[in-house]
């Protein structure tokens, strides 16, 4: 169809329409985007500054340790945080673990630029070495201190100790654990740090856990050092004298164990049962000897040799760390590293909030906190005595209905559910045993085709997998921390700048104001309305606890009286019931013919009486049912700016007593006096439906085949009678508690 220049500008602005509309729609949604943005937007910033706060915290209390633990001088614990901040993003370490490290290192005597300098060596060695911080700075403080006299610097104690670990067979953690046990010792017998760890080196290369070889090493020193008189002895058989042997040990620990061997080797063969209690003769003990001859015959050679590699080791690293420069370029230590940038960043800006969060910290527990004290003063002095009458109201008369629940259940429904299942048994358990077979025959071996597939085709899949993240995404991660580090981090640098010099003191001058201007104006208001608000609600307390508990109370507990009378008297009903009835069987045997003709003479006047009974009955009903209606007028509702449950109410809602003679329906079997041109007495099931037959309309809303009685004419509107066939039996339990009832309301008899 051809297309005019008239039709297209209708076309064009038709689709204009409906653009503009879209863009409407659009723009209402990016507005709400932004609201919602800037709401989470808020809520981030508050909860990065409430995390920052709890950081500066812990930071702040570590620092404090120092002081009150450590010894440091309140006069260096501002250089000793800058530091450790610092440190912490240098050498990629937690601010925690420096800390910990900090305090081992000044209890041992090192503190401010002296301490921060043993941990910054530390920490480097612990990084390397893959080792606790604190254990670390242990063992590099113990040698610093045992070994003073030799001055051995941080960057010698570390390098001797990584060392150590390149010639032993332990691990740094290990080592730095075990060392401590035996410097004191060592040194005080003159034996040098190098032949210490070399012997440490030798016996942890021979399987020795480094805890272990530290026992042995120092028990061997002391043997040697200070032998008993029963060593020297075996010493001088062997030609020995054991000062000789001590003076040796003090100049080199290898050749004094030599000096033992070569004697005893000269009178019994090296490795020989005589050797070896020659051996421990001479050592005092068997953990003596065990550290000689773990380090003499064939190890003999690798202790000199590791002390020779170890002092070369530690002399040629100088001031540097061995293995520093290596771990620096590992991916993890920039991932450790960039995490710190981040912790540093965020307890430098929580140490600014810090005292504005300790100002509102003081003005919720000078302000608030008496005023929250004071509304629980008032909750228990008023509140709490009324809720103890509704607790003894639910113990008196809501327990005992839960209690008779409980019976029902124990009594009625766990045998029916035994039955039940007495029932199924018979056919489930076969159905259990058709369900294993299936498992068995059919699930296992497809799991088994599964497994075999997972492994000829998933696992070979996931090892290519492990072999692209290792060559291509760990690289590509390693050049984005690179990036990281060269360029994220001066930036967040920079914002932490500007914050602390431009966003703290606008904070702080904010802060300043409230407290300034706006927390006055509040105390002046509370003081102005605590006077008239606090005996209103005084009063209101008094009201619920003398007035409105009490009523609540009666009320419940004349209702649970009046039910437990009520079923008192059905109970008594339904057993005088049950004894007509036995007596009904003997007159239906014996006067079946009389009984049925005095039928007809008294049925009109059993239905006066019935009248009389059905009348009273209603009555109580009704008494009862106002009794609820009033009770359920009652309720409290609780003033808005009340705290916590401000805005709320509370009433009594209590179902009405239905009157069976205007209709209803059966909640549970049971018997029912029914029937409007006289009684009849009907055993209904659970369910049914009773309707008032009173008027032609109830009559003609019958289901088809109902109008038995009235016949077709029901159906123009005209009273009819209703003939219902009744046996014996029945019309005695009809007529005996109607005579009975007339009798007590006529002669104002209580028992027949």
């Amino acid at each position: 169809m051809a297309i005019t220049a008239a039709s297209l500008l209708v076309k064009v602005g038709a689709d204009t329409g409906g653009a503009e509309a879209g863009l409407g729609r659009v723009a209402g949604l990016m507005g709400k985007t932004l609201v919602v943005g800037a709401v989470a937007g808020v809520a981030a910033v508050a909860g990065i500054g409430i995390a920052a706060i709890k950081m500066a915290g812990d930071f702040q209390q570590g620092m404090t340790t120092l002081v009150t633990g450590a010894g440091e001088s309140q006069a260096n614990i501002k250089m000793v945080s800058d530091g450790i901040l610092q440190l912490a993003v240098d050498s990629g370490t937690s601010t925690q673990q420096l800390t910990a490290g900090m305090f081992m290192i000044e209890s041992g005597g090192y503190r401010g630029a002296a301490g921060l300098n043993v941990l910054k060596v530390a920490a480097e060695g612990a990084k390397v070495g893959n080792a606790d911080l604190g254990t670390t700075a242990t063992a590099v403080g113990g040698i610093m201190n045992d070994y003073a006299a030799e001055h051995i610097t941080a960057a010698q104690a570390m390098n001797i100790l990584t060392a150590t670990v390149q010639n032993g067979l332990t691990h740094m953690q290990d080592l730095a654990g075990a060392m401590p046990q035996v410097l004191s010792t060592a040194q005080a017998a003159g034996v040098g740090i190098t032949d210490v760890a070399a012997a440490m080196a030798t016996m942890t290369s021979e399987t020795v856990p480094a805890a272990q070889a530290s026992t042995y090493l120092r028990q061997t020193i002391i043997a040697l050092d200070a032998p008993s008189k029963g060593a020297q002895k075996a010493m001088e058989s062997f030609g020995l004298s054991s000062s000789a042997v001590a003076a040796e040990m003090k100049k080199s620990l290898p050749d004094a164990l030599k000096m033992i061997t070569d004697a005893v080797g000269k009178k019994f063969p090296v490795g020989s049962a005589q050797y070896v209690a020659a051996i421990k003769d001479i050592a005092g003990g068997s953990k003596q000897m065990q550290g000689i001859l773990d380090l003499t015959g064939t190890h003999m050679q690798t202790f000199a040799g590791n002390a020779t590699s170890i002092s070369d080791k530690a002399k040629g690293a100088g001031n540097s760390i061995m293995g520093w420069s290596d771990v620096q370029g590992d991916f993890n230590f920039k991932i450790d590293k960039a995490k710190e940038v981040v912790e540093t960043f965020m307890i430098k800006l929580g140490t600014g909030l810090l005292p504005i969060a300790g100002r509102l910290v003081d003005m919720f527990t000078n302000n608030v906190l008496p005023i929250l004290n004071n509304f629980a003063s008032f909750i228990s002095a008023n509140v709490g005595p009324a809720l103890d009458g509704v607790g003894g109201i639910l113990t008196t008369t809501v327990l005992p209905i839960l209690q008779g629940f409980g019976t029902i259940l124990t009594g009625t429904l766990l045998p029916a559910l035994k039955k039940a299942w007495d029932a199924i048994e018979p056919t489930l358990l076969p159905a259990l045993r058709s369900l294993g077979t299936f498992i068995t025959g059919t699930i296992v071996p497809a799991a088994q085709q599964f497994a075999k597939f997972f492994a000829t085709s998933v696992v070979p899949a996931l090892s290519q997998l492990a072999v692209f993240i290792t060559t291509a995404v760990i690289p590509a991660a390693e050049k984005l921390a690179t990036f990281i580090t060269k360029n994220v981090i001066p930036i967040f640098e920079q914002v932490e700048a500007i914050i602390l010099k431009d966003v703290l003191p606008v904070l702080e001058s904010i802060f300043k104001s409230i407290m300034t201007e706006v927390v006055p104006s509040l105390e002046k208001i509370w003081n102005i309305v605590a006077p008239k608000l606090i005996p209103v609600l005084q009063f209101l307390g008094a009201v619920f606890k003398n007035v409105i508990g009490p009523a609540i109370g009666f009320a419940i507990g004349f209702i649970g009286n009046l039910i437990g009378a009520v079923a008192t008297v059905i109970g008594w009903v339904f057993g005088f019931l049950d004894v007509l009835g036995k007596v009904g069987g003997f007159i239906k045997g014996t006067f079946s013919a009389a009984i049925n003709g005095i039928t007809t003479v008294f049925s009109n006047v059993f239905g006066g009486l019935w009248g009389i009974v059905k009348a009273p009955l209603n009555a109580i009903i009704g008494g009862v049912n106002a009794i609820i209606s009033a009770l359920d007028t009652l309720h409290v509702s609780i003033p808005s700016w009340v705290p916590v449950v401000g805005g709320q109410n509370w009433g009594i809602n209590i179902p009405q007593i239905p009157l069976l003679a205007q209709g209803g329906q059966i909640t549970q079997t049971g018997y029912a006096v029914v029937g409007d041109a006289g009684p009849e007495l009907l055993k209904l099931p659970t369910g049914a439906k009773v309707a008032p037959l009173s008027t032609s309309s109830a009559i003609n809303g019958l289901p088809s085949g109902m109008h038995s009685a009235a016949g077709g004419a029901a159906a123009s509107g005209a009273p009819q009678p209703i003939v219902v066939q009744i046996g014996t039996q029945q019309l005695m339990k009809i007529l005996l508690p109607a005579i009975a009832t007339a009798v007590r309301t006529q002669a104002a008899v209580r028992h027949m």
